[in-house]
């Protein structure tokens, strides 16, 4: 079990506590958030609180994350690009076509299964060590932790933004300049199975810049200000 230490900025005043968590921590559900406060595994100043509390800003957050059980999650010999590794992390070259996790629907052949069999010993970590995620259609470098402190650490380095994830694309359209888009991202109304700009979703705030332009298409990089569900695909039709 590891424990996180979390202070919710003045930018998320009035928010509930469950929503204010799930911006600063992509990688878990709001869901998973909330049952985590109501089990008692998440305390604001030393005290438990309500998912349904508001922020009020500045409030310290220790938050107590239960390890997902990987015992089902098999080894498997699936070729991984490793571009780094030493005894605390891996960094790997994800490539488009691979899961991340395992999950419904892709409960083999993804990056966990081949980390396992690269590293038997990941299987002690949450999610076998894996710390953010890339969706299955997107490529690009990924760090994962091979210890507990190590995995702490980088969480903590993702929801304070000391670390960023840039991503490169090119996108339909002839973009004038870069910019910031700041539009929440939620289930599709008519596609519950897809994400899409909802006004009734979650907060997505993306900074992007044009690197070139040629023809019908502009080649853009970004910076995920938070991490969502195939966010960027999202803020890309726009």
């Amino acid at each position: 079990m590891n424990q996180l230490n979390i202070i919710i900025p003045d930018r998320l005043i009035g928010q509930r506590i469950d929503s204010a968590l799930a911006i600063m921590l992509p990688d878990y559900s709001r869901s998973k958030i909330t049952t985590w406060v109501r089990s008692e595994s998440a305390f604001i100043n030393d005290k438990t609180f309500k998912p349904k509390d508001k922020v009020l800003g500045g409030e310290i957050v220790k938050l107590k994350i239960k390890q997902e059980k990987t015992n089902d999650w098999v080894a498997q010999d699936i070729p991984i690009d490793i571009i780094f590794e030493d005894e605390d992390i891996i960094i790997i070259n994800k490539p488009v076509g691979l899961v991340t996790h395992p999950g419904a629907g892709n409960w083999r052949a993804t990056l966990a299964n081949a980390l396992l069999y690269h590293d038997p010993s990941l299987a002690k970590l949450d999610r076998a060590g894996i710390v953010h995620r890339l969706d299955k259609n997107t490529s690009g470098l990924m760090v994962v932790a091979r210890s507990e402190l190590a995995q702490k650490n980088l969480v903590e380095q993702l929801q304070t933004h000391s670390v960023a994830r840039e991503y490169s694309a090119i996108v339909y359209g002839h973009m004038i300049s870069g910019g910031t888009v700041d539009k929440p991202i939620g289930r599709d109304a008519k596609d519950r199975i897809k994400q899409a700009v909802n006004e009734d979703g979650k907060d997505a705030i993306t900074h992007y810049r044009v690197i070139d332009r040629f023809g019908h298409h502009t080649h853009v990089k970004a910076i995920l200000e938070t991490g969502r569900t195939i966010k960027f695909v999202c803020i890309c039709r726009i």
